[in-house]
């Protein structure tokens, strides 16, 4: 294996880490050490000269990152904003009435129409919102250690303590508590939010796929203590049904684009895909100096499954 010019490597991981060259923004040490994937006591000693290890070794690794670094710095990441739709008013519309009534709510879609997306948008627009998206691993104490962190506290103590912290907190605050991909949840978790709810009197929201309502009701509609609280019930559509969103997203993200979106809307109707889909049409566009056609949609299909 060809040795690696350390000295050379060495000037510019420091180039990189403390003075970039032109406008390039510089990359913190700690950031530099993740993406490496070694202590932030090594680099420093690495640029020092003082790194006791395979110094050959942690050379190319420093390479590597580098080399991705400047991939990305060349990179012209196209940036799609959330706008109004009627996806996103639906979605909205039921955060809001759980969270001004302080009810529980459910929201389902299937995948790719913008749940998360609306329920982000909704809780940085009111901090008061605990917004958490739960793993497929997820048990009742999982979730009820984030939830616990997320309103203040450690997230490490007994599930009685835990649960106990979180309802005297919510208690009369008029807060939201918005839980997505709730169907990974086990029963016990609902359980445990239903809980929540009836101590705190706060708003809860439930979103995920559409088998979260049979979660919720139980194969023989058994669960009858949580399913019987629940005030709403909102299902987002696909853009199939609304092709006036997908002329709205693409006007915005491609300003002048004189119907193109007809383009689009005969590729694909589900917001994420959408979303990948104008993103690569541009880039492509951006590379070859011209406007987005019909052709370069059909060329951007290529690139991404839909």
């Amino acid at each position: 294996m060809t040795s690696i010019n350390i000295e050379k490597i060495r000037s510019e991981l420091e180039q990189y880490t403390g003075n970039p060259a032109g406008d390039e923004p510089s990359v913190s040490m700690s950031a530099a050490a993740r993406g490496i994937g070694v202590s932030v006591t090594a680099i420093s000693q690495f640029l020092s000269g003082k790194y006791k290890g395979d110094n050959q070794k942690l050379a190319r690794r420093v390479e590597s990152w580098l080399q991705r670094v400047s991939e990305r710095r060349e990179y012209n990441e196209v940036f799609i904003e959330t706008i109004d739709t009627f996806a996103l008013r639906i979605i909205w519309k039921a955060c809001r009435d759980a969270h001004i009534q302080n009810e529980m709510a459910v929201i389902t879609g299937p995948s790719g129409v913008g749940k998360t997306r609306g329920l982000r948008a909704y809780a940085k627009e009111n901090p008061d919102v605990v917004f958490l998206r739960v793993l497929p691993c997820y048990s009742m104490r999982d979730m009820l250690s984030e939830i616990h962190r997320m309103v203040g506290f450690s997230g490490h103590t007994r599930v009685t303590d835990m649960a106990a912290d979180i309802i005297e907190k919510l208690k009369g605050s008029g807060r939201l508590l918005i839980i997505d991909e709730a169907e990974h949840l086990p029963y016990k978790a609902l359980e445990m939010l239903r809980a929540i709810y009836d101590r705190a009197g706060v708003g809860i929201v439930l979103a995920g796929m559409r088998h979260l309502i049979l979660n919720i009701r139980g194969s023989k509609g058994q669960f009858k203590q949580i399913y019987s609280r629940i005030g709403r019930h909102a299902e987002v559509p696909t853009m199939e049904r609304h092709p006036e969103d997908i002329e709205k997203l693409v006007s915005h993200a491609i300003p002048g684009s004189n119907g193109i979106w007809k383009a689009f809307a005969e590729q694909t109707d589900n917001a994420r895909q959408l979303e990948k889909l104008v993103k690569m049409s541009i880039q492509i566009a951006q590379k070859n100096d011209s406007p987005v056609t019909g052709q370069i949609v059909k060329q951007a299909k290529k690139y991404i499954i839909i």
